[in-house]
This record gives C-alpha cells, structure tokens and sequence, in this order.
C-alpha cells in the first residue's frame, strides 16, 4: 500500500514494519515493560469519540491557549521521540520545523541524534527539553546548562533507569535507555560522520 492510500494509524504502523528494520520498528511499535501503560494508552484513546455538529458556524474557531506561560496556536506540543532519526536520518529536525511552522512547542528528547545548538539553530522555534535522569550528574549539569544557555523555556524530567525496553527481536535485550541517551547525545559532538542535512 502506498503512503497516499493511508487512511488510520494502523495503515501507517504497517507500512513502517514493511519498511524498518525489525529491531528499529520493535523500539518504536513498543513500550516499557510488559507495555501495561501502552495498551491502557491506546484503549483510553479508542474510547475518544468526536461530537458530530451540523449547522453551526465554524468559520471562527480558534484554538489558540497559553500553554504554560506563552501563547499557542492550539493546546498541544510535539512529545520528546528520542531515537526517531534511527528510522529517517534527521526526524527530530523535520519535526521541528513542522511544530514550528504550526506554532506549538517541539521537545527535544535526551536521546536526540541531534544536539541541543543545532535544533536551535538550524530550526529554531518554542523548544523544550526532556532530561534523562542519568547517573552522570556532571553530564546531566552539563546538559541542563546547555538546554538553558539557548533558552528553553520547559524541562522535562524521566527516569530511564525505572523502565526497561524489553524488546521483540531475537536480540532478547532488556537495556536502559540511559546508556543509548549518552551515545547518541554524544555522537554529535564527537562529530561523527552524517549523511547530507535533510
């Protein structure tokens, strides 16, 4: 099925499974634990219903709030999606264009393939930052330094010790995100090599 021909989020999951390496579309397609939160996630969604309205004037409708502080076209921002990119090289910068081209806040995920100054910069925007609770306080200073040196407004706490990714694959691992966070947040620094900037 071609991405056009989409039509629901299952479409699009099947699609990303065809396309993604197995160990890649697992990461994403799956949760914590025994994905208790997952499930109970995705039913609280499914009981979400829209009000049909017939004759009523729609053509004012604003959506806009002040969200935490600062104004927002609508009530919502894009949720830190740490190691996004490991499935199309420079996600999280598309989403950050798209969060601020459509004026809501972008979080910047610790496991980010990209850092903090390059969001920033090459993209710019509301940014936010959600901050792994790594063992490494000097690391973790370092970042909170980092996040507030290019005035991110929000900071999100996680503690990726407490949930551990069990995964799909034959690979039967079971690691903290801690360890992926350091390697990915540095891999930019150290300045590996990278394909063309999307």
């Amino acid at each position: 099925m071609p991405l056009e021909k989409a039509v629901n989020i299952e479409d699009l999951r099947r699609l990303a499974k065809r396309r993604l390496p197995r160990a890649i579309f697992d990461f994403f397609d799956g949760g914590a634990e025994d994905e208790v939160t997952l499930r109970e996630n995705r039913a609280a969604f499914e009981r979400v219903r829209l009000l049909p309205r017939v004759l009523v004037d729609v053509s004012k409708v604003r959506t806009a709030v002040d969200l935490l502080g600062k104004p927002s076209s609508m009530p919502l921002a894009i949720a830190p999606t740490g190691g996004i990119s490991a499935g199309r090289y420079g996600a999280e910068l598309i989403l950050a264009r798209a969060a601020k081209a459509a004026g809501v806040p972008f979080t910047m995920a610790t496991p980010s393939a990209f850092s903090i100054e390059r969001v920033a910069e090459e993209v710019g925007g509301r940014l936010w930052f959600q901050l792994y609770a790594v063992r490494n306080r000097e690391f973790r200073d370092k970042l909170v330094e980092r996040a507030k040196g290019i005035l991110m407004r929000r900071l999100g706490l996680s503690e990726p010790e407490a949930f551990r990714r069990i995964q799909k694959t034959s690979m039967d691992t079971r690691r903290p995100m801690a360890d992926v966070a350091q390697a990915l947040l540095l891999t930019e620094e150290v300045g590996h090599s990278r394909p063309a900037k999307p």
